[in-house]
């Protein structure tokens, strides 16, 4: 018997981090060749993500790895100027979501 330690997900759901915005409030419609995904969520304050994404596991754990406050904001500048919104906007999102 196989026994796991840590987050163990179902196949309905994965972990994940994206830097992003709401898509709701998006005016620009995003270029799928800027490395840019929408991801649905069901969550009460956002529906769906628009951005980068981190980390996203579906079946596994999550990735290993680290970003510098440099990566962060330069993904941050990106998502502004592409999608044309605030700065303020731009959250990191991570949690749990239907896959």
């Amino acid at each position: 018997m196989k026994i796991r330690n840590g987050f163990v997900s179902n196949s309905s759901s994965s972990s994940f981090i994206m830097i992003g915005v709401n898509s709701s409030l998006l005016i620009t419609p995003y270029d799928k060749s800027s490395g840019m995904i929408s991801l649905y969520l069901e969550r009460n304050d956002v529906d769906e993500v628009t951005g980068f994404v981190i980390s996203d596991s579906h079946e596994e754990y999550l990735d290993d790895g680290a970003l510098s406050m440099a990566e962060i904001i330069e993904m941050s500048d990106k998502l502004s100027k592409t999608l044309n919104v605030n700065a303020s906007d731009i959250k990191i999102y991570y949690g749990t979501r239907p896959s």
